[in-house]
């Protein structure tokens, strides 16, 4: 599961970093916060009936807050959601991807110091409001979590369900966004993306526990980066989420991590238990960007697709 492949857990914004429009600055967030996203009083109730309350899918989130530090020394000089993949960055890749997915309001999440960053969500979000699409910026005070990034992100919108997607994995293929957010839409449950990995790599990923039914995957358990000999299972969590109103309240009811970081991987885990989950086998091929295997490997699939 991309929530819990990193090998750091601060891998995934306070003094306002000047914006080139004034008239958009980002959303500031602090430590202030953390209580409230962790506020222990917790009333969850049953999803199905969120789901009769809430619109379809519009509302995106992109954590992006993280230093890049596997694809040092290239982050060094550039977030790694700016690297070049083919005829565009990283990032854009994404943006445009959950656009075609007919998501209208998209936040990323980000770091005031990641300026270079920063600015490309300026430029984008000027040329696409003509569209009808807001893209905009929150900063994350460092070390609390991507799980606190994705409440801060949502409290914008709340009570609504959200698509959660990492700024450094791409999706080749079919459109990765579309293909999770149908599964929603017809379902009302908290829908993640599966894909198949090798031997190898299962000690890379989080891996789900799942069973086949209608074309879809239900999800009893996820296991962060097990031995290969631990599941049978090869199916990997990866990066695309979206969360119903009772994933989101589970996360805002989880207890932080050892570390102090609250994460996503934690309120998926315990929906999956109590049978709240659902996955969607991807048609689209997964690279990640942010190790420097997986952006070669990423450029190789660009360049075998273009020939």
């Amino acid at each position: 599961m991309r929530t819990t492949r990193r090998a750091e857990p601060s891998n995934r914004c306070s003094t306002l970093t000047p914006s080139r429009n004034a008239d958009r600055q980002p959303d500031p967030v602090d430590e202030r916060q953390r209580p409230q996203a962790w506020a222990p009083a917790c009333q969850r109730r049953p999803s199905e009936a969120i789901h009769l309350m809430t619109p379809h899918p519009q509302f995106a989130v992109i954590p992006a807050a993280g230093r890049g530090t596997r694809l040092r020394p290239i982050t060094d000089a550039i977030p790694k959601e700016l690297v070049p993949l083919g005829d565009d960055v990283v990032l854009g890749l994404v943006l445009r991807e959950l656009i075609d997915a007919d998501y209208q309001e998209i936040v990323v999440v980000s770091d005031p110091q990641k300026r270079a960053l920063n600015e490309y969500v300026d430029r984008f979000a000027e040329t696409v409001a003509g569209i009808g699409v807001e893209v905009r910026l929150v900063w994350q005070a460092g070390g609390l979590g991507n799980g606190h990034a994705i409440l801060s992100a949502g409290a914008a919108a709340p009570g609504r369900p959200l698509l959660v997607v990492w700024g450094d994995e791409v999706f080749l293929g079919s459109n990765r966004a579309r293909e999770i957010t149908d599964h929603y839409r017809r379902t009302g449950r908290t829908t993640i993306a599966l894909t198949r990995v090798r031997d190898d790599d299962v000690k890379k990923c989080g891996i789900a526990l799942a069973s086949e039914a209608d074309g879809h995957f239900l999800v009893r358990d996820l296991i962060e980066k097990p031995l290969p000999t631990v599941t049978d299972s090869r199916l990997a969590s990866v990066g695309g989420y979206v969360l119903s109103p009772s994933a989101l309240e589970a996360l805002r009811c989880s207890d932080p991590s050892p570390d102090g970081e609250l994460y996503l991987s934690t309120a998926l885990t315990a929906e999956a238990r109590d049978g709240r989950v659902d996955g969607v086998l991807l048609r689209s091929a997964w690279h990640e960007v942010g190790s420097r295997s997986g952006y070669r490997a990423a450029w190789r699939a660009v360049l075998d697709q273009d020939t």
